[in-house]
């Protein structure tokens, strides 16, 4: 749909920057820093005065937006507490290193959840939205002995886990619930 509307010119600067970061993928893709860049430009104000013809960096509330958008799929609270980590209302524009470092980390952290959401939806087979707890941390460590989750991330989301059910055997848990749980065990420091 976005490409549909760019065509048109329907879109503004904080739209079209989230789609050239979200047309090019992943971080690993090989495009990526030049997509960037781009990403960047399409937000970047000019100068306003005619002597200084050095435009400055990105203004801090479409860069807020802009994460905003990218960070769709991340439960709302924790979303609000990474953006404010990652782009403070104190700064008044925004570095390309500092529009770098956020970016990497908002599609680093999607990454990680929607990893989550896959793994309890493969152990949700009936689609209920709830699932024992202790299924779930069973299919965690299977994932990481496999190799396709960090081992220190499954133990401490156990422990989360354990502490949020008091050690109920029989608890469950929904998917929402786990997503927020995941975001505050992936980056405690931001949403903690």
């Amino acid at each position: 749909m976005w490409s549909f509307q760019m065509m048109c010119g329907d879109l503004g600067p904080i739209e079209v920057s989230a789609f050239y970061i979200q047309s090019c993928g992943t971080i690993s893709n090989s495009s990526f820093e030049d997509t960037l860049v781009l990403a960047y430009h399409a937000l970047k104000k000019p100068s306003t005065t005619m002597t200084d013809a050095t435009p400055v960096g990105v203004d801090v509330h479409a860069f807020q937006q802009l994460l905003h958008l990218l960070c769709q799929d991340i439960p709302c609270a924790p979303q609000a507490k990474l953006v404010t980590y990652l782009a403070p209302s104190t700064i008044s524009s925004v570095s390309y290193a500092r529009f770098r470092h956020a970016i990497d980390v908002c599609l680093l952290y999607g990454e990680v959840v929607s990893e989550g959401e896959d793994l309890f939806q493969s152990v949700d087979g009936a689609n209920a939205g709830e699932v024992k707890c202790s299924v779930l941390v069973s299919a965690m460590e299977i994932a990481s002995a496999h190799k396709t989750l960090n081992a220190q991330l499954v133990a401490r989301l156990r422990t989360t886990l354990e502490r949020e059910t008091l050690h109920d055997g029989n608890a469950t848990i929904s998917l929402d619930r786990f997503l927020t749980s995941l975001s505050h065990v992936v980056l405690p420091s931001a949403v903690g």
